[in-house]
């Protein structure tokens, strides 16, 4: 199954690879040519806003409220932090 979204490196919406989950948060996806690209170079950046979008746009709420209750941010509906 494809999965299209924002890349995480190069923010374009596009096909992502996978990723792996590190204490419940899914790391960032990047495209297959940002993924060559930082194999070859050894220069794996992503940006942090396309990442969240591409959160948002996947719809990982258990990431976001992971990130939320590492950061000890609030729910926007005034809920307990982290929940």
């Amino acid at each position: 199954m494809q999965t299209i979204a924002t890349c995480a490196a190069c923010g374009e919406k596009t096909e992502l690879c996978e990723s792996g989950r590190c204490d419940g948060v899914q790391q960032p996806r990047v495209c297959l040519e940002c993924l060559t690209k930082a194999m070859t170079t050894g220069d794996y950046r992503t940006n942090t806003l396309y990442w969240l979008l591409q959160l948002r746009e996947l719809g990982d709420t258990e990431s976001i409220a992971a990130l939320r209750a590492n950061a000890g941010i609030e729910r926007p509906d005034g809920g307990n932090k982290g929940i």
